[in-house]
């Protein structure tokens, strides 16, 4: 099974969203 270049885009993308939600939460449950 090879992993395509968009395959590893949209886990990038999906991984900085998720770090950027959790970010978001931690800021505003300060």
């Amino acid at each position: 099974m090879r992993i395509t270049d968009k395959e590893i885009n949209i886990v990038l993308a999906l991984t900085a969203l998720g770090l950027l939600a959790i970010c978001v939460a931690s800021i505003i449950h300060g």
